[in-house]
């Protein structure tokens, strides 16, 4: 193969993988956020029945309490996606998903201290952590949650701007080939690559969008699970921060005069996200606050301009290939 067709062929494909690179770096970023999501929230319903349900036999919990405690979480309006809680390896919810048996090796994991382990299920990606037992030290189970977070990929904007970025790039190979004018092959590469740059754009904000979906879900059903708490009968009041897994708790002296929605703040560590959950029994209040992971975001971005970049060279190969003249066969008739 001559060097001019083997810079015509390689352009176009690299301009493509930079596309499906695009794709497959936004979709595994969005995946964390959605994974992190879940297993946030099953930490909190662990944390909930820890601190709701009354102590049982053998440093473990009231077995009528507990289940009762789950099938009014798996109710409950304010809680987002599925929850299930397994003592040892049996669900004491319906297993309407077919999550049992969970493999040993998952459950090794856990047993071992991992804070959490994404169950790769058929039908859904589910979120398992651990149930301890009252003293914090031996596993009873564990408690799982899936479906938090609606994914915000694909959508029709991100479809629609794939779609043209790959007629973009196929219509830039052949203005490359076919236009003689300068002017109109630097237009046809321009055209592309800003196409492939706004795709990214908008990779980036959908995944951003799912984050802070995320971010605030988990904090206002950290804020439904205390103010549940904070009314259940025989709960320490001293204990309610328990169930504010992963978040910053500061008590306050006393509730605000209106119920507040999540706000977000900017703080000297970056964007936060806050919520106030009432504590009628003491007449006070916890503002939680949840400072969002900021590594993937920007490990997110960094592949995707990797991925933009990765695309100009491809259309450079191409606008490379155009240019060079095909070299005429000796003996060829003139």
């Amino acid at each position: 193969m001559n060097p001019r067709r083997g810079l015509l062929l390689a352009g176009p494909l690299v301009a493509l993988a930079a596309v499906a690179g695009l794709w497959q770096s936004a979709r595994r970023a969005e995946q964390t956020e959605l994974d992190r999501a879940d297993a946030a929230l099953a930490r909190s319903a662990a944390a909930f029945f820890s601190v709701v349900v009354p102590p049982g036999p053998a440093n473990g919990y009231d077995p009528a309490r507990l289940l009762s405690a789950v099938n009014n979480l798996e109710r409950a309006s304010f809680w987002p996606g599925g929850v299930q809680l397994a003592l040892g390896a049996v669900p004491l919810l319906p297993d309407t998903i077919g999550l049992a048996p969970v493999p040993d090796s998952l459950l090794k994991q856990l047993d071992a201290g991992r804070e959490a382990v994404i169950a790769r299920h058929p039908r859904h990606r589910v979120a398992l952590v651990p149930f301890l037992d009252r003293d914090r030290w031996g596993m009873l189970g564990w408690v799982a949650a899936w479906g938090s977070i609606r994914p915000q990929l694909p959508s029709l904007l991100s479809g629609l701007l794939t779609t043209l970025a790959v007629v973009g790039i196929v219509l830039s190979a052949l203005a490359f080939l076919r236009e003689a004018e300068r002017r109109w092959r630097i237009i046809a590469f321009v055209c592309a690559l800003g196409v492939l740059a706004v795709l990214a754009v908008d990779l980036r904000w959908s995944v951003g969008r799912a984050a802070r979906s995320a971010a605030e879900v988990q904090v206002l059903t950290l804020k439904r699970l205390i103010e549940v708490a904070a009314t259940a009968p025989g709960v320490r009041q001293a204990m309610l921060p328990e169930i504010a897994v992963g978040v910053q708790v500061r008590p306050l002296a006393q509730a605000p005069p209106v119920e507040t929605d999540v706000r977000w703040v900017e703080e000297p560590t970056g964007p936060a996200v806050t919520v106030v959950a009432a504590t009628p029994r003491t007449q006070g209040a916890l503002e939680l606050t949840l400072h969002p992971d900021r590594q993937e975001p920007a490990r997110l971005t960094r592949w995707l301009a990797m991925w933009v970049g990765l695309g100009a060279l491809g259309l450079g190969l191409t606008a490379g290939g155009a240019r060079i003249r095909p070299t005429v066969p000796v003996g060829t008739a003139s």
